[in-house]
């Protein structure tokens, strides 16, 4: 799971395939929908960022049934989701306990157990250096608030570069630099671009080319 997180904003949820709560897992579903779409209409956000859902029961959700599960959401032309499973339930208990993932089998009237799991929801908001930067309820969980977390994430390296230098410094989505900062561009103003791509991936291309001409317009311009 960490080689997967490393490198992307990642949005992750637990849940599993037959959950019927509807502010449980179903409930989660439409959230990362949401999401989602609303992603997509950053294409640099969506560039650095992920949907990941892994299920609570390794031994019903295999990974075809996680995929059936995903119903062609799985899409990396729109933005990367990744509908996951464990091999077994001891390879699933360290990534539970070490998220602080709570969950428990249902008994019914003989104690015997059944296929209901309880647990509550969460959803976590981890960085590409792998801390968790935010959980969410089903109080706390708003796909608005969600997206704008990422986008705080996503542009915190202005905030390390005024940490480390004293220098000021501003971070832009790069579809935004047309609506102002390139007017501000001439050569004694520093210009740092992030512009990753997955080789392969339409999307991923059309992101990095567009990406790419913003950059050819600030050396333009002589940032």
């Amino acid at each position: 799971l960490h080689a997967l997180l490393q490198g992307r904003l990642s949005v992750l949820g637990f849940m599993y395939t037959y959950c019927r709560d509807p502010v449980g897992c179903p409930l989660a579903y439409r959230i990362m929908v949401a999401t989602r779409d609303a992603l997509m209409k950053d294409t640099a956000l969506s560039a650095q960022s992920q949907l990941i859902s892994l299920s609570f029961d390794p031994t019903n959700d295999t990974p075809e049934q996680m995929r059936m599960y995903g119903h062609g959401q799985a899409d990396p032309a729109r933005v990367r989701w990744r509908f996951l499973t464990t091999a077994s339930v001891p390879r699933l208990l360290p990534l539970l306990e070490g998220l602080g993932q709570d969950v428990s089998v249902e008994t019914d009237a003989r104690g015997k157990p059944t296929r209901t799991l309880n647990h509550l929801l969460k959803v976590f908001l981890i960085d590409p250096q792998l801390w968790v930067r935010e959980i969410y309820s089903v109080a706390t969980l708003d796909v608005a608030a969600l997206v704008n977390d990422v986008r705080t994430v996503a542009l915190e390296g202005a905030l390390k570069l005024k940490e480390i230098s004293y220098i000021h410094a501003e971070g832009y989505p790069a579809g935004e630099m047309k609506h102002g900062p390139n007017a501000l561009i001439d050569e004694k103003l520093p210009v740092v671009v992030v512009n990753t791509r997955d080789e392969g991936n339409p999307a991923s291309e059309l992101r990095y080319e567009k990406t790419h001409s913003n950059i050819v317009e600030v050396k333009a311009r002589d940032g």
